[in-house]
């Protein structure tokens, strides 16, 4: 679905009647259909499109289930029915702390901070300074820090450092309108869109669906901008469980170290 999609209801997003409708369509499904599987009546599930009725927990899980949404995206679902952002980290100003910095000051590939879904840098190490000059958090605006998917699909440099980056952007917009539902406004949605149309690639980025091949590869090829050579990168995106950190860290870790560089005890893995 566009994220300028007449879907949406509200300041902040889809509505969950809304959400559950959509849900229902991608799939095909009649409101007679789903109110047969849930063992209900047509009228009644139709009030819970309609927003007239609020599914109790085990029918919202019944849905999830029904209309094959994966675990990821039923944080989207619960996020919407209660109103609290369960989906995604929504970092604040100053919640970069000293201790995350140092931690990523230790990390040995590129790092930086995310506010998520938008993709806002707050913050990056010197590695990925250095690899992605176009993502130094210091070149944002005082009133608002720097875009991932703005500025990368704006710099002629990212298709010659980034040998994947049109797939790379897809699943960044994929990820925004996807887990933008519950919470971020529509208009800041439709900005980021916006500031996005001169490139080349809007149309196959922001028009098309997110192929599943694209979705689940966790590959970034980076052509190194001092040497040329490309390396594989391995893309992963985390969160700290304890203590609870609001902004998710973006990482690459090369899938084929160089032996003379690596740790000396990276084989040493314990595994359960």
């Amino acid at each position: 679905m566009r994220a300028d999609s007449p879907e949406f209801e509200g300041p902040h997003g889809i509505s969950l009647g809304a959400y559950i409708k959509r849900e229902r369509l991608r799939l095909g499904m009649t409101q007679r259909a789903v109110a047969e599987a849930l063992h209900m009546s047509r009228s009644g599930y139709e009030k819970i499109e309609n927003g007239q009725r609020l599914p109790h927990p085990s029918m919202l899980n019944a849905l999830a289930v029904l209309f094959e949404i994966p675990v990821n995206r039923r944080r989207v679902l619960w996020s919407i029915a209660t109103g609290d952002d369960l989906s995604v980290s929504a970092a604040a100003e100053g919640s970069v702390t000293a201790g995350m910095l140092a931690f990523m000051r230790n990390l040995r590939g590129p790092a930086s901070l995310h506010q998520v879904p938008e993709n806002n840098i707050l913050a990056a190490n010197a590695v990925a300074c250095r690899l992605f000059p176009w993502l130094d958090p210091r070149l944002g605006a005082p009133d608002r820090p720097l875009n991932v998917i703005v500025a990368t699909m704006n710099e002629p440099r990212a298709a010659e450092y980034l040998v994947n980056w049109a797939d790379f952007v897809h699943r960044l917009v994929w990820a925004l309108t996807e887990y933008s539902l519950a919470h971020t406004p529509v208009e800041r949605v439709r900005e980021i869109r916006e500031a996005c149309r001169s490139s080349p690639e809007f149309d196959r980025v922001w028009n098309t669906p997110c192929p599943r091949r694209i979705l689940d590869d966790d590959s970034l090829l980076l052509r190194d901008p001092a040497t040329g050579v490309v390396t594989e990168y391995q893309m992963d995106c985390l969160r700290w469980a304890f203590p609870n950190r609001d902004v998710e860290l973006f990482s690459l870790t090369p899938r084929h170290p160089d032996p003379a560089t690596a740790d000396p005890d990276t084989s040493d893995i314990a595994l359960w």
